[in-house]
């Protein structure tokens, strides 16, 4: 499971880094130059039987040295028995297909993996050189249209949202009716999501959007940074989430549909752990929304999910990879501002300036801070964030007016049904966000009060 995308669960195996590759003993290496499409689908073809075959040593040795920082050689075979867990024994790799890439110096190859439980779908990038800088294993996708979407009621149109030097590809659902209308920012988790929050089979947000926007309510989802912009750098959780979110809020305040005094941010995960942030930037929000919210410390949870994802393989023991992560946190737990300042490499995948930002972050305390109603939302079966988060919720929000808190029964992080042992495969299967979670969002906005604009 990636460390990177541990909140949002975008992919199983998603490792974004810097390039460089050693090639296969056999051919000598050729000039950057000389180096054309068919030599780097041969490349990646080496690669990719190489890893899916248990041979992790050799394929460790065609990884750039920033991609073994964030993918050590003892974790490759942890992440190759999650993936056989999840799709089978591999069987061949096959249609690899080589394009250009909007990242300079980058082709992107895209390929079909066969397994003998399932297929899956395998996406990397390759520069000039002809070395591997990402390398993406996803489930194949067959998105589900939900129930409750009543396309008759509503229109999407696509705006951008200007935040500092960039400008985000977004959707805006609005409801065919008479407005202004409520709407509802929806801010992503971790890692490069789209504007959808696509996990697996599942649409979190397009689901969200659709069920809100189809009871009077619009909705604007919106790429994320990391994914649009992929080479921007991310120095803290403000360059990844916070500073967009409010852009986003913002430019709502512009469109003539859109009631100023009814706006509500509805943060998943990572989102939702910098809700009360946003909150306290934008003050004049009339709602705040919490879905699946840690909060303890991330380090801890990501040592607790991959514990967890271990034990799912059969791992008795306590793997290399779970030693390094404990170690690693460790040091995010000891940094301080000269260590964060000066030391560029990672720390589980973050810079240690952007686990600075979240050091003395308390989201819980953050959220007695602010004035607008609360609703808090987690499902049961959530393994990422998990029932002892919500508890941090209950027990810090208790006494506090205007915040409700809602448990769903059987549903996943994605607030979708989840197996009685919840894992990754949970998120392959075509299903949607449960009627209920709609239904309680849409009820609840509806009765927040409007919040008059702050005016300069």
């Amino acid at each position: 499971m990636p460390v990177r995308a541990f909140l949002t669960i975008a992919v199983l195996f998603a490792i974004i880094s810097g390039t460089s590759i050693r090639l296969p003993p056999c051919k000598a290496q050729t000039p950057a130059a000389s180096i054309d499409q068919a030599q780097k689908k041969k490349i990646f073809q080496t690669f990719a039987e190489m890893f899916f075959r248990g041979q992790c040593k050799d394929a460790y040795l065609m990884l750039s040295p920033l991609m073994q920082k964030a993918l050590t050689e003892e974790r490759m075979p942890v992440v190759l028995k999650q993936l056989e867990m999840r799709f089978g024994t591999f069987q061949s790799v096959n249609n690899i297909r080589v394009n250009k890439s909007s990242i300079p110096g980058m082709s992107g190859i895209q390929a079909l993996c066969q397994f003998s439980g399932s297929t899956a779908n395998l996406e990397a990038l390759i520069n000039d050189d002809g070395k591997i800088s990402s390398f993406f294993v996803k489930a194949p996708t067959n998105f589900k249209e939900p129930p409750y979407a009543k396309h008759e009621q509503f229109t999407e149109r696509d705006i951008e949202i200007p935040s500092a030097e960039l400008r985000l590809k977004a959707t805006l659902s609005v409801p065919v009716a008479n407005g202004p209308f409520p709407c509802v920012v929806l801010v992503h988790g971790s890692g490069p999501c789209d504007r959808d929050e696509t996990v697996g089979s599942i649409k979190v947000f397009r689901d969200i959007a659709w069920g809100l926007a189809s009871n009077g309510i619009a909705a604007l989802r919106y790429e994320k940074r990391t994914r649009q912009f992929p080479t921007k750098p991310i120095n803290t959780v403000n360059d990844e989430t916070v500073d967009d979110a409010v852009a986003a809020i913002e430019c709502l305040k512009t469109q003539s549909a859109i009631d100023k005094t009814r706006l509500v941010v509805l943060g998943h995960s990572l989102g939702a752990l910098m809700a009360p942030r946003i909150a306290q930037r934008e003050i004049n929000l009339a709602g705040v929304v919490i879905c699946a919210g840690p909060t303890r410390k991330l380090e801890d949870i990501i040592v607790c999910q991959i514990a967890y994802l271990d034990s799912l393989v059969g791992d008795t023991g306590e793997s290399d990879n779970l030693k390094n992560v404990k170690e690693q946190a460790l040091k995010i737990k000891s940094l301080d501002r000269k260590d964060a300042l000066s030391n560029s490499n990672t720390l589980i995948g973050f810079k240690p300036s952007w686990w600075l930002d979240m050091q003395n972050y308390d989201p819980v305390k953050t959220a007695q801070t602010i004035n607008s109603p609360i609703l808090i939302m987690q499902g049961d079966r959530d393994y990422q964030v998990n029932l002892e988060d919500f508890k941090g919720w209950q027990d810090g929000m208790k006494g506090r007016p205007g915040v409700t808190l809602k448990l769903y029964p059987g549903l996943a992080h994605t607030f979708t049904s989840a197996a009685d042992k919840p894992g990754p495969g949970d998120y392959d299967k075509p299903l949607n966000v449960a009627p209920s979670v709609i239904d309680d969002l849409s009820t609840w906005i509806k009765t927040l009060t409007p919040v008059a604009p702050v005016t300069p």
